[in-house]
């Protein structure tokens, strides 16, 4: 974003209005998922590295599957 880009400008003003619209959408009593951040398919698995020691755990899990071919 260091570039001087045409659409730096925009950023603030798109995070505003998505935060107006989930305010508004929550007024009127619409719901969202409860673990959005540490589900299963949450925000910080999607985005965190994972542990060396996961790593080793989905290694062993994975050997132990049904591989058909």
């Amino acid at each position: 974003l260091e570039d001087g880009a045409l659409s730096k400008p925009l950023h603030p003003g798109r995070a505003t209005y998505s935060g107006l619209l989930a305010a508004v959408m929550a007024a009127w009593g619409f719901t969202g998922p409860h673990r959005i951040l540490k589900g299963e398919k949450g925000f910080l698995k999607a985005t965190l590295k994972p542990h060396p020691i996961h790593r080793n755990l989905i290694r062993i899990d994975m050997s132990q599957t049904d591989r058909r071919g």
